[in-house]
């Protein structure tokens, strides 16, 4: 006999072992095995929370409280009316915002392609342009920085990485060293 098919019928054998055990184990004694003191310690818990005779439910009951909170009923809640029906802005002003959308989501996506060609000065045109109506959009924020550090022009990186927040200066503070632009804690 190879190895092989001696291992294979010594690991089936554990098997059958195994599952005859986990089906022996599993049926359990017939009587529970339960200590005196803890059935004593039920029976006591049951007859105080179940009254003689009462039918017993899986869910006992809720506590009510004695007294409730008084309602101020001199103070009468304000209700309109007419609740304000909403009325769908006309298609041309819809049509509008979409497209104030759309033409932001390409201004951001050109300055990024622009940055990743290495073209440094037309995506920090294209970022000032999205800062331009949007003064708070960290990835346009990021782009000039960077840009700038990169092109070396220290003071427009400066007055621009002063917007970004605290976790993005940290950044930008380690990408323009790279350049030879330090920023000062102060900034």
């Amino acid at each position: 006999m190879q190895v092989r098919s001696i291992i294979l019928a010594v690991v089936g054998a554990l098997l059958v072992l195994v599952s005859g055990k986990l089906f022996l184990d599993s049926r359990g004694p017939a009587e529970p095995a339960l200590k005196d003191a803890e059935l004593e310690d039920a029976l006591s818990r049951y007859r105080r929370n179940h009254a003689p005779g009462e039918e017993t439910s899986a869910r006992p009951t809720p506590v009510v409280p004695r007294r409730r909170p008084a309602i101020d009923r001199t103070v009468k809640p304000e209700i309109e009316s007419e609740p304000e029906t909403f009325t769908a802005p006309p298609p041309e002003e819809q049509e509008a915002v979409f497209t104030g959308q759309l033409d932001l989501k390409n201004q951001l996506n050109e300055a990024n392609r622009l940055y990743d060609k290495a073209d440094y000065e037309g995506s920090r045109e294209a970022a000032l342009e999205v800062l331009g109506s949007h003064p708070n959009n960290v990835r346009m924020l990021r782009i000039v920085v960077s840009s700038s550090c990169i092109m070396a022009e220290e003071e427009m990186a400066v007055r621009y990485y002063q917007s970004l927040p605290d976790r993005d200066k940290r950044q930008m503070a380690r990408r323009c060293e790279r350049f030879g632009i330090k920023f000062d804690e102060s900034q």
